[in-house]
This record gives structure tokens, sequence and C-alpha cells, in this order.
């Protein structure tokens, strides 16, 4: 082995180390190791160097010793950055040393700013290749305490950031609300009022009412309202719902419908994440749903961005809640959660985030040019000055 093979193991590893984390821990040792050496020959050697000795102290011996020591140290200092102990890297080598692992160097450094980059290209790759990326689907089983009731809720950041959404925002909503949950009232907040609150469950087809206060029905199909024995509601809670609604102009229309007057929305829906389940059409950006509830008719009272680049980038390769540090995943932060209701900017280097959350309004008072053009539903201003404006070239031309 040549002398500069550890001092670019330690360097390799222990940038990788920093940058990617906990949750890509494991696959450490593979980047340098990949290349022209054999895993496990190279701990083993770093073990025999700090052992062998002789009465002669040559200058060829000296070298080797020094190495050696160095071999010690670097081990030692990536043990110490990962947490990991001398057991799991002896484990880590095991396991590396039975991969068939392509020849091939990395590249130079000039096409990126550092060399961990250009490790951290070669290590993504060998993960994938063996099937160890991405680490989970929505980073089930990776929190904290993966076993602990509702472990999924605390396990995907983006369904942990849901459920705190919806519990922060929902000190807007009154006591003893009559409220709407998705397919149960799981994630309604404590002041809805069990007892008069509903679930909605998709079905395609004429609405109906089961018991327990059930409305089965399309959402894309209540624009002029819920059935009979349904009341209107002072909250519905929208969580990760809209992206597997064919018609998310319609679909918004209809929870307008169902709400009273200054009745809230909390909604949620995905913006980077995996395609799931059957019915999946649509990921949505702040800005884009802020535009669709509006032409509904619907006052955004909050909009933000759940995440940023570096949480959506773990989200995407399966990270959970606990492959990040707690501070990240906490609702009293500001890390989670990034307000942009007033936001124009563009900030390049924050360009992924997790999902799109918001609360709206159905206004108190429905627009004088709604009532004038006869429409149920509020048009946003734009779609409101563009039916005004159509009616005054008719009323000319005639």
């Amino acid at each position: 082995m040549k002398a500069h093979t550890s001092g670019d193991f330690v360097l390799m590893s222990v940038g990788l180390g920093v940058g990617l984390g906990v949750g890509l821990g494991v696959g450490l040792g593979v980047g340098f190791f990949a290349g022209q050496h054999d895993a496990r020959s190279a701990l083993v050697q770093c073990d025999a160097g700090s052992s062998s000795s002789s009465p002669t102290r040559t200058p060829r011996r000296l070298s080797e010793t020094t190495l050696s020591q160095q071999n010690r140290n670097n081990r030692s200092l990536l043990a110490r950055i990962l947490g990991f102990e001398d057991w799991m890297l002896r484990e880590l080598a095991e396991e590396v040393a039975a991969w068939p692992l392509e020849e091939k160097s990395l590249m130079k450094k000039g096409h990126s700013a550092s060399w961990l980059q250009e490790a951290f290209v070669r290590l993504h790759q060998i993960l994938f290749q063996h099937k160890l990326l991405p680490l989970s689907g929505f980073g089930e089983y990776r929190a904290h305490k993966p076993r602990e009731r509702g472990a999924f809720d605390k396990n995907s950041i983006s369904r942990r950031a849901f459920v705190l959404f919806i519990r922060r925002e929902s000190e807007r909503v009154r006591r003893n609300a009559i409220c709407l949950g998705w397919d149960s009232q799981k994630h309604l907040p404590p002041r809805c009022d069990q007892r008069r609150s509903w679930s909605f469950v998709f079905q395609a087809g004429v609405p109906r009412v089961a018991s327990g206060r059930v409305l089965h029905a399309d959402l894309t199909k209540l624009e002029s309202g819920a059935p009979a024995g349904v009341p209107s509601f002072d909250l519905i809670v929208c969580n990760e719902v809209l992206e597997h609604v064919p018609d998310p102009f319609a679909a918004t229309r209809s929870l307008y419908a169902l709400l009273k007057p200054g009745g809230l929305v909390i909604f949620t829906a995905p913006f980077a994440c995996r395609q799931h389940l059957g019915w999946d059409f649509f990921r949505y950006t702040v800005s884009g749903a802020a535009q669709i509830f509006s032409e509904a008719g619907f006052k955004v009272l909050i909009q933000q961005r759940v995440g940023n680049t570096y949480l959506a980038s773990g989200f995407v390769l399966g990270f959970g809640s606990g492959d990040f540090p707690e501070r990240w995943t906490h609702s009293e932060t500001d890390l989670l959660f990034r307000n942009v209701s007033n936001s124009t900017s563009y900030d390049p280097q924050e360009w992924l985030y997790i999902s799109t959350a918001a609360v709206l309004q159905r206004p108190l008072v429905q627009s004088l040019s709604s009532l004038a053009a006869g429409f149920v539903s509020v048009p946003s201003d734009s779609r409101a000055a563009h039916i005004l404006q159509s009616t005054s070239n008719a009323t000319a031309t005639v």
C-alpha cells in the first residue's frame, strides 16, 4: 500500500461523515476502499503495523512505525466523528470486503469544489448498486424511538411535519368547532368537538352519509354544497389529499362550499415526495397551492415551506426523523417550517423543500363582484376582473 493511501481514506471518509450524517454512516468506509484496495486487508494492515516491532530502528522501520501511528490516529478520528466503535469498523470492513467493486478512480478535483464532492458521487453510486439506498420509503422505522405509539407519524419527517403544523395552527380555530377530517378524525385538533365532527371518505358517484358522521363523496363534485344532513364546518383538515385529486380547482371550490363563512382549511401537500398510492397526480409549490385556493375564493392567511434543501435531500433518500438532529424536527424552531407568506425572493441555496403547508379562510362576506356575476363560490380578484370586463364588453356591443 502506498504511503498516501490512509490519508486519502481519512479525508474522504471523515468529510462524508460530516456531510451525510448518521443515516449514511454505515457506508462511509466504502468511498476509498472501493477503488483499488481490499477493505479488510486495509484495516488489518493498520492493526498489524501498530503491533510490529523490531530491535533495529532503520529509517524504513521508523517510517513504517510513523505511518502505523498515523493510521491508528486516522481510524480513531473517523470512529469519533461517525460515532463508530472499533467493532463497528471491523464489521464494516468485513461487509465491504465481500462486495464486487468496480475498479475506478475518482475524477479530478477540477470538476468539483472539493474532493469530498467527488467521494460523495462515488459513494452514492456504490450504495445504489448494493440496494442500500434509499434507506426507506418515507423514513419509516428511522425515528429516535421507532417503536413508540404512533411511530409512523413520528418516523416520517413529512408526516411529523403536518402533525406539528396542524397542532400549531389549530389555535386559530374556535373551541368546540365542527370539523371535517380526512378518512378519519385522527388528526383533528383538540378544539374540535368530537361529538359533532365528521370524516370524509372518497367515493365516486352519488354522495352518501354513513353512520358515525362519515361523508362518502367525490371532492370534485360538491361545489354546490354537501348533501342533506351534513353541517357546514368551522375547520377542514386537508392533509396530503390534493395530490390524489385529478381536478384540484374543482376540489378547492368544494372545500369552499363545505365551510361556514369565516371557516378555515389547514392544508398540506407534498412537493418533494415519492409517488405513492394508485392515484397520485400532482405536487404543489407554495405559490401554486396559494393560486389554486385563491381562485376558489379563499383568503390565504399563511404559507409555509416544510423543510429545506438539507432536510428534503435526506427525505428523498429515505431518511427518517431520527436521522436528523432533534432541533431540526421540533415545532418550536424555524428549522422545520419556513414562513414565506410575504416573501417574493428566491434563494438559490434553498431550492428544495419537502411539502407545502397553508392556512386558508373562507371570507365572512362574499365579494360583490362574485354576487354580481352570480357565482356560488368567490372568484379571485383576477378572475372577477376578467368576468366584469367581459360583461362590460358584451353590454357595449349590444
